[in-house]
């Protein structure tokens, strides 16, 4: 089906990579001038996300149709602990479909894990606590991801049936920063779940981005 049409006084919002919509819902709290869209691969995650919010009465679509997004251009772009999940060709065919899909002076927002220094300590700690010894909960790999050099075979773990890697070990956020770098303008980088601090100190990673070539 068709995307709907947007009001001239909404935001309208692209969640890349939606999962279950959780998104909708904390937007729905916090801004009520908006029309929202999220797109997943995952016809399941789809299902869920219908189910989700079938409670709610605003204004959103929900689809696994890449070619219906197209339609459309928009203010504002999440896509929320997606790139860690995607091996580097992907990586760079995404931004290029997300440039193409934000408006001139919209913001795209990627939130992705941080995996390395001090945050793989943490993670690394619980993971071995629940899994030792595997892939990523053992010591080496959390050990090389605390000093800062991630293992690169990470895509040994690719899902058989798709270009989706299972394991966050191994997802080194400066690398995806230089690829975002080719294709937007980064204006803000900061940490989550505590902003003020830096992102050393935080387990996710937001980057904030504008198209190259937005007016002022």
């Amino acid at each position: 089906s068709g995307l709907k049409t947007q009001k001239k006084q909404e935001i309208s919002i692209l969640d890349y990579g939606c999962g279950n919509a959780e998104l909708y819902n904390f937007l729905d709290h916090t801004a009520k001038t908006f029309s929202y869209v999220g797109w997943d691969p995952s016809d399941a995650l789809i299902e869920e996300a219908e189910r989700n919010l079938k409670s709610t009465s605003g204004d959103y679509t929900l689809t696994t149709n890449r070619n219906a997004l197209k339609k459309a251009h928009y203010d504002l772009i999440f896509s929320l602990e997606v790139f860690e999940h995607l091996p580097d060709p992907v990586i760079e065919n995404e931004l290029k479909t997300m440039e193409g899909l934000l408006n001139n002076n919209g913001v795209l927002i990627i939130q992705v894990p941080n995996e390395i220094f001090l945050s793989a300590f943490v993670r690394g700690s619980f993971r071995m606590y629940r899994r030792y010894g595997t892939y990523d909960a053992n010591i080496k790999n959390v050990f090389r991801a605390m000093i800062g050099f991630p293992p690169k075979d990470r895509y040994l773990m690719f899902n058989e049936s798709s270009t989706f890697i299972n394991s966050h070990m191994g997802f080194d956020h400066r690398q995806l920063i230089k690829k975002i770098e080719k294709v937007f303008k980064i204006e803000e980088v900061f940490g989550g779940p505590v902003p003020f601090l830096p992102v050393f100190f935080n387990t996710e990673v937001n980057i904030l981005c504008r198209k190259k070539q937005a007016s002022v």
